[in-house]
């Protein structure tokens, strides 16, 4: 089963994509900081990640940085309503950093769902 971890400091957003994929057949963990994130990273293991961009909180460039450094083969998902930079502008920078798809916000939900269906069947076999 795809294991999943949602950052996003927005509660009714993370509450609702997290029962949204858990609806999907997904395994969700759920947390609003990109500290905590990373601490979870260190100790659990994830398929997927989906990361807001700009969190009270540190950034999920943070998190897109810990991941391609010590879990390449976790996928990522960025998400950003925008910020100091526009959505699209930190949207490509993270994309360039490593994220493998990424949604501005607001974002249409079946295309959002079909992405992490392509990114769950592109992991790498488990041993």
């Amino acid at each position: 089963m795809t294991r999943i971890l949602i950052i996003e400091d927005n509660s009714q957003l993370r509450l609702m994509l997290g029962k949204m994929l858990v609806a999907e057949g997904l395994d969700v963990r759920l947390t609003s900081a990109a500290t905590r994130a990373i601490a979870l990273l260190r100790v659990e293991r994830f398929d997927l990640v989906i990361t807001d961009i700009f969190m009270p909180e540190g950034s999920g460039y943070s998190i897109i940085d810990e991941i391609r450094k010590n879990h390449p083969n976790v996928r990522i998902i960025a998400m950003s309503g925008g910020s100091l930079l526009n959505a699209s502008t930190s949207l490509e920078f993270a994309s360039i950093k490593g994220a493998d798809k990424c949604f501005q916000k607001p974002f249409d939900i079946a295309d959002f769902l079909s992405a992490v269906h392509e990114l769950s069947e592109k992991l790498p076999a488990k041993h």
